[in-house]
């Protein structure tokens, strides 16, 4: 599975390097590359306080292509980040391997008959910090999970800064290649048990989901050097429990300082049906887990490098 990751990353790349074979006037080629840090160190402090270092960084990249009627989308984003806070264990604050394709042919003035496929993942191993043990008792890792999402549909796109894609058919794949959380049925794949009979039923890897998948994208310019851009997908099961619909919406504000430096607020809400939190102890002191709204929120400051054709 982590060759599948490392192809598809060098495709997409390939398709940045490669795109000069065509005319550069159909090609709009960029990303941007950065580092974000903060850091608070204390001595003698009479207010007391712990001392505390964090860092992430990242590489964003497209490559959309659009002639006649055909227009094809093409994004990579890679992130990873760490913090350190007083004695305790360095953690993992950010981490994220994506990358997405999307094939259009324009049925009407702004809409286009659009198939669509992404990959989801992480780079490295996660941790429940608030109940965290050792390093070997994690609650995710590299394809584990990861989630594959492929259909058909339409895309409302009447221009660069706004698209709404419309499936009734997509699949989604998902992937947990990990005994241990595949074992306890992690992420909604089948978990080991047993039946009436004794006989064990083995825990399954995968998962396939086949739904209603909606995806909108939104991005501004509310003034000079301020920007704004908002991701929210939503994905119904038909399969299962098609009420519950899976939710991921990303909000991003960008204040450009200058050429090099930026200020970045950014929240990420997720609900997902399948993935079970802890929550607090029953009435007999045992932890309780279950679906559960995700939220994160950065803020931060840092060095960026934008580059496109």
């Amino acid at each position: 599975m982590r060759k599948l990751s490392i192809t598809l990353i060098l495709a997409i790349t390939a398709i940045i390097a490669n795109s000069q074979t065509d005319s550069t006037k159909n090609w709009s080629l960029g990303g941007d590359v950065g580092f974000n840090t903060s850091q608070v160190g204390f001595t003698n402090w009479a207010q007391g306080g712990q001392n505390s270092i964090a860092g992430m960084t990242f590489l964003h990249l497209f490559a959309n292509y659009k002639k006649d009627k055909w227009s094809w989308d093409n994004y990579m984003n890679l992130e990873y980040g760490l913090m350190q806070q007083g004695t305790d264990v360095l953690k993992k604050s950010d981490d994220l391997l994506e990358i997405g394709t999307k094939l259009g042919h324009k049925a009407s003035k702004n809409w286009y008959y659009t198939a669509q496929a992404s990959f989801k993942s992480q780079f490295a191993k996660g941790y429940d910090y608030d109940n965290y043990v050792d390093k070997n008792v994690y609650i995710s890792d590299f394809m584990a999970p990861a989630y594959i999402l492929a259909g058909l549909g339409m895309d409302y796109k009447p221009n660069d800064n706004l698209s709404l894609y419309v499936s009734p058919v997509t699949m989604k794949y998902i992937i947990v290649n990990d005994d241990t959380l595949s074992k306890y049925g992690a992420f909604g794949v089948q978990k080991e048990e047993i039946d009436a009979n004794g006989n064990l039923i083995a825990a399954e890897k995968t998962r396939l989901e086949l739904g209603a998948y909606l995806k909108f994208m939104f991005k501004h310019e509310i003034t000079k050097n301020v920007n704004f851009s908002t991701t929210l997908d939503l994905y119904s099961n038909y399969l299962e429990d098609p009420q519950n619909v899976d939710v991921d919406w990303k909000v991003e504000l960008i204040m450009k300082v200058n050429s090099f430096l930026n200020a970045s607020i950014k929240t990420h809400l997720i609900y997902d049906d399948n993935v079970d939190i802890i929550g607090p102890n029953d009435a007999n002191g045992n932890p309780t887990y279950g679906p559960k709204t995700q939220f994160k929120e950065a803020i931060a400051v840092g060095l960026i490098y934008k580059f496109n054709n």
